[in-house]
């Protein structure tokens, strides 16, 4: 990225690398049928492994990939990830592991919920 167009005025090289979590992202986003033959490792499944994407969430996203529906499984997707960003973000390092994981349980549950109304 150039100078010019970030603030800090910082000259970014480019990689043409992509790490684990860019290529779980790019499955995750825009699924197909089966693994590419030249990275079959790649499946469905290890990118949400690679995202560290909940049981239960993975496994309504398991089934949204399953029926082909692309649209609900991006907003299911992408809801999940907003949720776990702001959470990561405004969480609090005095939280204990037992809260963490009511907060994650609550979390599935808002996504779950959030499906349950898309199909509607």
């Amino acid at each position: 990225m150039a100078a010019a167009f970030n603030v800090e005025g910082i000259e970014i090289p480019r990689h043409h690398l992509l790490s684990p979590i860019d290529k779980a992202y790019m499955i995750i986003n825009y699924p197909r049928a089966e693994a590419s033959v030249n990275t079959p490792e790649w499946t469905f499944e290890h990118a949400l492994e690679v995202a560290k994407v909940d049981p239960k969430t993975t496994a309504t996203l398991v089934q949204l990939w399953r029926s082909r529906d692309t649209k609900k499984l991006r907003t299911a997707f992408n809801t999940w990830n907003a949720i776990m960003q702001s959470t990561a973000l405004h969480s609090s390092e005095a939280e204990s592991p037992s809260d963490t994981l009511n907060t994650l349980s609550l979390l599935s549950e808002i996504t779950s919920n959030v499906l349950e109304r898309s199909q509607s």
